[in-house]
């Protein structure tokens, strides 16, 4: 049978070819940006321990989290910092568990609980499979401008699992020169 001059097997090939090609630069696509998503946050691992402050730097390394890579959010005043993070269950066995934050101090040690939101609030996963997080932190007054709070975020199935986390809240120059607002 012939459709606009070609044959039906030559067009349903074509179209399977096509489909295969799309789907595979779509794999190679998220594959990139996962590999560009962890070097980022191992970057700011390697910055992050250089800058950390003496004090707060004892404060993490009582956490034994040296080793995780650091997610600095931040945001003005009243709005919120948003993050993503990933959770892989490594066990031999499935986990069903909440993401539970630590006390965030800063390098003076003053403590402040700010508020988080996770998207998904809790997380099932089997043996071997990864979830994305959503985070979100209310960045308010608490927040002293340009300070850095420093704590972590805790997945308590998975034991030695913490994502090291930094608050910030721009000062009013950060936040004009990301608004593009001038006085």
């Amino acid at each position: 049978m012939m459709a606009n001059g070609f044959p039906v097997d030559e067009l349903i090939k074509r179209a399977v070819d096509l489909n295969v090609r799309y789907y595979s630069a779509m794999g190679q696509l998220m594959a990139t940006y996962f590999k560009d998503l962890v070097m980022t946050f191992s970057d700011l691992s390697t910055a992050q321990t250089q800058a950390t402050p003496p004090r707060a730097q004892s404060h993490l390394s009582t956490q034994k989290t040296q080793q995780s890579p650091v997610m600095v959010l931040e945001a003005e005043s009243g709005k919120e910092a948003l993050g993503v993070f990933l959770i892989e269950n490594h066990l031999d066995h499935s986990i069903s568990t909440r993401i539970v934050p630590s006390a965030f101090f800063d390098a003076s040690r003053n403590e402040i609980k700010p508020s988080f939101v996770f998207d998904p609030e809790a997380v099932t996963l089997c043996s071997g499979e990864q979830v994305l997080v959503q985070v979100k932190a209310q960045i308010d007054d608490m927040f002293v401008p340009d300070a850095s709070y420093y704590g972590s975020l805790n997945i308590p199935q998975l034991t030695g699992s913490t994502v090291r986390i930094v608050l910030r809240r721009r000062s009013a120059a950060q936040e004009r020169h990301v608004t593009g607002n001038s006085l």
